[in-house]
């Protein structure tokens, strides 16, 4: 917040009666207190052991704070292999992210999705730690 004292102005309001107020303002004052609060990873498609059946899956990653692309470090390998592949992010920027990868994911081979630790939201807020997530590609 760049100031600390804001105005707030709501037109067109009616009451029980029906009569229309033009503008209703008031003034509100702000702590300022800087955001402190870690981000957090709420959910995961896939989920950590889930069995997928695309090769080229949809993936998703819910925060408990709006999150930008530039801002999360993610990251997918193949298990066997130790190959990683490439994301693609399908949005910028919003409470939940997708990727898909930028290449087919191989048949019957395992995975792991890693959010890194220095994942951080607009305010420099990092995730306390790595969040991973194993699954399987079964093409059925």
């Amino acid at each position: 917040m760049d100031t600390l004292r804001y105005n707030i102005q709501v037109s067109g309001l009616l009451d029980r009666r029906g009569n229309e107020r033009q503008v209703v303002s008031d003034y509100f004052v702000s702590n300022g207190l800087p955001d402190m609060i870690n981000p957090s990873v709420m959910s995961t498609f896939p989920r950590n052991g889930n069995v997928i059946n695309s090769l080229l899956p949809e993936i998703s990653v819910s925060f408990n704070k709006i999150m930008f692309i530039s801002d999360v470090l993610i990251v997918l390998k193949e298990i066997e292999t130790e190959q990683y592949i490439p994301l693609t992010p399908l949005n910028n920027a919003g409470f939940t992210l997708l990727y898909t990868p930028r290449f087919e994911l191989k048949d019957f081979s395992s995975y792991q999705l890693i959010i890194q630790e220095k994942t951080m939201d607009n305010s420099g807020n990092e995730l306390e730690e790595d969040f991973v997530v194993q699954f399987i590609v079964v093409r059925q």
